[in-house]
């Protein structure tokens, strides 16, 4: 039998993507928000498997394979993908929205629930922001990866392209875009394509490789239902 989804170590075994996608999502939303926001451990293998899940869910759609987080003795890869003929490395890093830190968010959003006994209003986020905020934050993401993790093997990067919080929504037109073209992204991406076997993009139910060569899949299904674990 499975163990809960609350355990680490459970998302370290080779699992089925979809599977490993809806249990990173319980963990997310089980968890207590002053714990997933405040907890480094927590908040940090939470949103490795939620990306590495619905990364591996996307691709599952197109080529069968399994996902598992690297065991925390190693550490190094983030996670890794197992298809019929190899197994694949992948460093894991989001685009955040320029200068959110999740703690001051959660303490911001707890005082707004308080004065509104629980309700939240929730921004409305347009597209021309919504680019600003891509065209700032993947290369960000990317430097950052680099510079905080340069080692001598070439391992694949999947940034997780997250640039609205909590307390925000996108207009619902540009909710499951990339935001950017793919050129565009190809161009953002192109500084550090040696450093990487390749880079991947990720964002709702679309995967992007800009590197080596362009590649675009797609969910067959959503695989998220905009869970708000998705923030």
């Amino acid at each position: 039998m499975d163990e809960p989804s609350n355990k680490i170590e459970w998302f370290q075994e080779w699992r089925e993507p979809r599977n490993f996608l809806r249990k990173a999502i319980e963990w997310i939303e089980l968890t207590p928000a002053d714990v997933q926001f405040t907890n480094p451990k927590i908040n940090k293998y939470s949103r490795e498997a939620f990306g590495a899940g619905l990364f591996a869910t996307i691709l599952n759609d197109h080529e069968p394979c399994k996902v598992r987080l690297v065991p925390e003795s190693e550490r190094f890869p983030d996670f890794q993908l197992r298809t019929r003929d190899q197994t694949v490395d992948f460093e894991l890093t989001e685009a955040l929205k320029p200068g959110r830190k999740r703690g001051d968010e959660y303490r911001l959003l707890q005082q707004v629930r308080a004065r509104n006994a629980g309700h939240e209003d929730k921004e409305i986020v347009g597209r021309t922001e919504a680019q600003r905020r891509a065209r700032e934050a993947i290369p960000k993401a990317i430097r950052d990866k680099v510079q905080k993790y340069r080692v001598g093997t070439k391992v694949n990067l999947l940034v997780y392209v997250n640039i609205i919080s909590h307390n925000e929504v996108l207009m619902s037109d540009i909710a499951g875009e990339m935001l950017l073209s793919e050129a565009e992204l190809v161009r953002l991406t192109k500084p550090w394509c040696d450093e990487f076997q390749s880079i991947w993009l990720l964002r709702g139910s679309r995967a992007i490789r800009t590197w080596p060569t362009s590649l675009i899949r797609t969910a067959l299904s959503d695989p998220l239902g905009w869970s708000d674990a998705a923030h």
